[in-house]
């Protein structure tokens, strides 16, 4: 006992923690000062301490543990010591500031100290202040207003994720005479970046095992947890994290849907935001770019059904990113070269022989686990003498598996612990033959799930069985369209809503929609059944036919929402839209479904994921798709042109699919299909042709009456009408649009109305004004990770520098235009650039350079069946004419022969290599 003159207070316990800001400095710098600083501290701690009825439970260093009976108390205490030290001279340290925390709640009190929830998160709630402050929670505060203390105020500081990412919690900031008022933010997990998901339930047991993990990531640039299944690897990992948040945050980065190696580094992508638009090597590159100066922590879960992908891409990021570190989970080690494994233990629990007394069970971190799951479920639960040596065989039998502890925790909602242990024992010994501790843990927590499968009613059983075949999170919607079982009746919100109780669905609230998934072992689990049963190719082809209707859906909505809204839509149902193209391309009879959703996706593959679209494209059989719908064949025409694929790369197929939408009577696709054909004749230099249908497509949109529609087509024919000649009619159509899209609010749009406009703009000769409204739209794309038009953008800047005489400036867009070129395998937009390039060294007197690249250029829009727009045959005309005033006529041929021969790759090395000019 710390305080021998007073009894704990019990009950509802109002707590105090408190430290000095800065001590290890201050020892270090001078020890003898900071040993006589430190025992008048404690002296005026314990005087205001005693002095207002608090109880010392315990002291760490220079940090006082104290418990009062009465939040007012607790607030008195609190500010008398503030005063107090404040009015000390510190000056032999060079000052002493001392930060405090006060929260309510209830406590186990054990043995004179303290545990559980209240006395973790008053800890977390001083880790986040700073020297001098004295920071209230929500809990404490009602009761110290109910109280009415006319010499305090508290100032609201907001709410705030604590480090222990539990519920965010609403912090105010003591105020009163004597107290310093101002401090920097807090340092909560709001300062930092991150994405780390809160959690509904604290981590429970694993403080030894943090404290190890958190150094041994201080130390190691990668750090995997190793351990079987429903150990608690991932929980544990994201608490390290909260607590080792460096300067640009802590990311968590779930790999459990991605069965797929390649889209390894696409997840990674997606939560940095850098778009994946040819994936494979190129994206790994272009994310350790992204990733290169930040100092960063990464959580990378669920690795162990892409160990060799993931391994791959942590070794290249570690490689590439000198700041950069890993947490990674996994049932085994990732095998790289300076990896730390840390294997994660099993909960501790209670020997066979031992009698336990509810303190001591508590000491066992798979009970308190145990013991806390069940009180969130059931709140009246206690733990007694009768009880406590039945939660040590529940969870000693469970062997301190954390999935297994919980699962059966919630159970005592409907089962007595007697009752409980019974059938539990019951199970275990079925499914183990008798000898649990000869089997791997993943088998007994596969036992543990059948024990808990067996229990549904026959309902629950169809409704999780079948939710198997969804993958990531998913609507309620979407599982009873899939759910189909004529053997039972019942409603499946009702099996939902009982499997989430049961711990077996993990529900994630939204704004305006719950989503659902299963844990990944419970999956695992469901599915087996599924397929036992014989229902998962049903399963599976209601979900690729359900998801082929979502996608069509989601098409259909495209011009009438903003378009950042319609692609976060897209991205919920991701990894769904992807299971079920998997599928629907290997199982017979439901190509068409498959080829639907990607049809339907395009404009979502064309900004953000070019190279996925392309390749989903690329699998869809040639000779089958004649057996398509109409408007699937069209619009996956319409799509292979806009990715740049190779399924329609003439006029005359984008003409048939414009024609086959036609016949649909939809006029808002036929009016996509007849843009999509301007573009297309645009790019074979049938500039009236593109005009002409460019306006059709505006008729169209007007008919159809979509405002962010029509104000896109009319940005786009005026873009074409300007390469057409038709500069008045130009600016009419681009006058028209700008309110229309203002109004929209949908950026992407206003950002290509500007990049048009900037085109206008240099064709009229008003070159720096198109720069700015060029970098306006480029800033757009950038904030956006657009790469599709950001890629337009600079090219078209390389040509307003060049104008303007600014080489330097002309080879730095040109070169970034490049790069994002290459990385999408756009060959068209890569040989633009390029030919900036090329008259970049011609002017720079690299003139067989420039011949050799121009060679290539030429080659690339031959093969293409492209023509070069009129701003860039005039750069292309200067370009040969600076050629041909330093390299005689016959070398000229023969350098451009070379450039014509030339590989795609050391083309644009060469490009790239081109000088900045002196």
């Amino acid at each position: 006992m710390i305080d021998g003159e007073r009894k704990a207070p019990t009950g509802t316990v109002t707590f105090v923690f408190s430290d000095i800001e800065g001590s290890t400095v201050r020892w270090d710098s001078n020890r003898e000062a900071m040993q006589a600083a430190v025992r008048r501290h404690d002296e005026l701690m314990r005087d205001c301490i005693k002095a207002n009825a608090g109880y010392v439970f315990k002291t760490i260093g220079d940090a006082f543990c104290v418990a009062f009976g009465s939040a007012e108390s607790a607030l008195a205490a609190t500010l008398q010591a503030q005063r107090s030290i404040a009015a000390q001279g510190w000056s032999a340290v060079g000052g002493l500031r001392v930060r405090m925390a006060i929260h309510t709640g209830i406590a186990d009190e054990r043995d004179d100290d303290y545990y559980g929830p209240t006395v973790n998160r008053v800890a977390r709630l001083l880790a986040i202040g700073h020297g001098g402050q004295v920071l209230v929670s929500g809990a404490a505060r009602s009761l110290i207003e109910e109280r009415v203390i006319p010499e305090i105020h508290l100032v609201d500081l907001g709410m705030h994720r604590l480090k222990d990412l539990s519920t965010p919690e609403h912090v105010f900031q003591l105020g009163a005479e004597g107290l310093a008022a101002d401090f920097p933010p807090l340092h909560s997990l709001d300062a930092v970046p991150n994405n780390l998901p809160a959690q509904l339930t604290p981590l429970v047991g694993r403080d030894s095992e943090v404290a190890e993990i958190r150094a041994l990531v201080e130390l190691s640039r990668l750090v995997t947890l190793v351990g079987s299944g429903g150990i608690g690897k991932t929980r544990t990992a994201l608490q390290v994290a909260a607590e080792l948040a460096r300067a640009d945050g802590a990311w968590f980065v779930d790999l459990a849907s991605c069965e797929d190696p390649s889209l390894v580094v696409s997840a990674i992508s997606a939560v940095f935001n850098v778009p994946d638009e040819a994936g494979g090597q190129h994206l790994t590159d272009r994310l350790a770019m992204a990733l290169q100066t930040k100092k960063l922590l990464i959580v990378l879960d669920n690795c162990e059904q892409v160990v060799e992908a993931a391994a791959s891409a942590v070794n290249k990021l570690l490689q590439s990113c000198s700041e950069l570190r890993f947490l990674a989970t996994s049932r085994e080690g990732l095998g790289i070269a300076g990896e730390e494994i840390y294997r994660l233990p099993l909960l501790p629990v209670p020997p066979e022989e031992e009698t336990l007394s509810p303190d001591r069970l508590m000491e066992y971190g798979a009970a308190a686990l145990f013991v806390a799951r069940a009180r969130a479920t059931q709140k009246s639960f206690e733990v007694t003498d009768e009880n406590a040596g039945l939660i040590g065989e529940i969870v000693r039998r469970l062997d301190g598996i954390a999935l297994a502890i919980e699962l059966a925790a919630a159970r005592v909602k409907v089962l007595s612990v007697s009752q409980l242990s019974q059938r539990l024992n019951d199970r275990l010994k079925l499914l183990t033959g008798g000898s649990r501790t000869a089997l791997p843990r993943q088998q007994t927590l596969r036992a543990l799930i059948g024990w808990s499968y067996d229990l549904l009613s026959e309902i629950e059983k169809s409704v999780f069985r079948q939710a198997a075949v969804l993958r990531g999170t998913w609507t309620l919607e979407a599982l009873e369209a899939i759910w189909l079982d004529e053997s039972v009746s019942g409603d499946v919100l009702d099996a939902v809503t009982a499997l989430a109780d049961k711990s077996l669905l993990v529900v994630e609230t939204g704004d305006e929609q719950n989503r659902y998934r299963l844990l990944e072992s419970t999956r695992d689990f469901a599915l087996e059944r599924l397929i036992e049963r014989g229902e998962f190719e049903t399963a599976a082809r209601r979900h690729c036919e359900y998801f082929a209707v979502e996608a069509a859906r989601l098409d259909d909505r495209f011009w009438g929402i903003n378009s950042d809204v319609w692609v976060t839509l897209v991205r919920s149902d991701i990894e769904n839209y992807r299971s079920a193209i998997d599928w629907g391309l290997s199982a017979g009879g439901a190509e068409a479904s498959a080829a639907t959703i990607v049809a339907s996706l395009r404009w979502f593959y064309w900004a953000v994921a070019t190279g996925e679209g392309r390749s989903a494209i690329e699998r869809i059989d040639n000779q089958s798709i004649e057996t398509f719908p109409k408007r699937v064949r069209a619009l996956l025409t319409l799509s292979a042109h806009m990715l740049g694929g190779t399924l329609a790369q003439g006029v005359d197929s984008v003409r048939e699919a414009e024609r086959l939408l036609a016949d649909q009577n939809d006029l808002k696709t036929h009016a996509e299909s007849l843009m999509v054909l301007a573009d297309a004749m645009g790019k074979t230099g049938d500039l009236h042709g593109s005009a002409l249908s460019a306006e059709s497509a505006v008729a169209q949109a007007r008919s159809v009456g979509i405002p962010i529609q029509l104000g896109s087509f009319l940005s786009s024919a005026a873009y074409a009408l300007a390469l057409a000649g038709d500069d008045e009619r130009a600016r009419a159509f681009l006058d028209e649009a700008e309110p229309i899209v203002r109004r929209s609010d949908d950026r992407p749009t206003l950002a290509r109305l500007q990049a048009i406009r900037a085109e206008l703009l240099f064709a009229a000769g008003d070159t720096a004004a198109a720069l700015a409204c060029s970098r306006e739209a480029e800033a757009t794309y950038r904030e956006r990770s657009n790469p599709a038009w950001l890629n337009v953008v600079l090219l078209n800047e390389a040509s307003y520098y060049l104008a303007e005489n600014d080489s330097a400036g002309a080879r730095n867009v040109a070169r970034e235009a490049l790069t994002l070129a290459r990385r999408r395998d756009d060959a068209f937009k890569a040989a633009v650039a390029i030919g900036h390039l090329a008259r970049i060294a011609a002017e720079g007197g690299c003139a067989e350079r420039a011949a050799r690249l121009t060679g290539f250029v030429d080659a690339t829009y031959a093969r293409l069946g492209s023509v070069r727009e009129p701003t860039e045959q005039r750069g292309y005309e200067r370009t040969r004419q600076l050629i041909a005033e330093a390299v005689s006529e016959d070398r000229v041929a023969a350098l451009l022969d070379q450039g014509a021969s030339m590989s795609q790759k050391d083309a644009e090395e060469e490009a790239l290599a081109v000088p900045s000019p002196a």
